[in-house]
């Protein structure tokens, strides 16, 4: 989502576009699900398994025909006996991943992750020097 979705019209839309995109969309709740004391929140753990046969618009993403399979968590906070609020948790990597066929994140001790951890501590060391100098 570019923006979160905030009143009915904007989650409806939403949830039409992910249909559309992936028509076979499957969301299972696992457990445990915990809920708060007092009622006003709970955690529902997903996994959610769906193909990408259509376009996600918005932003415009073509079909790939690929699979995804992955797992989050939704923290849904209630007022009275009305959900008022709902976060979705997910590493975006995983289905990303899956969609492209790409691999983004590198395997432990690889080449790869070794440049990607050379590369953050210069960028690291740039970010403290250039915050001391303000």
């Amino acid at each position: 989502m570019q923006a979160p979705a905030e009143g009915h019209a904007a989650v409806r839309a939403f949830c039409q576009t992910v249909l559309k995109a992936f028509p076979d969309f499957h969301y299972v709740i696992r457990h445990p699900i915990c809920i708060a004391a007092d009622g006003s929140r709970c955690a529902v753990p997903f996994k959610i398994t769906a193909t990408n046969l259509g376009v996600m618009n918005p932003p415009g993403f073509a079909a790939t025909g690929r699979s995804v399979d992955f797992e989050g968590v939704d923290l849904i906070e209630f007022r009275g006996d009305q959900a008022c609020r709902i976060d979705t948790l997910f590493n975006p990597l995983i289905p990303a991943e899956q969609l492209l066929a790409v691999r983004f994140r590198p395997d432990p001790g690889s080449l790869r992750e070794g440049f990607a951890v050379w590369s953050q501590r210069i960028r690291a060391a740039w970010v403290r020097a250039t915050k001391s100098d303000t």
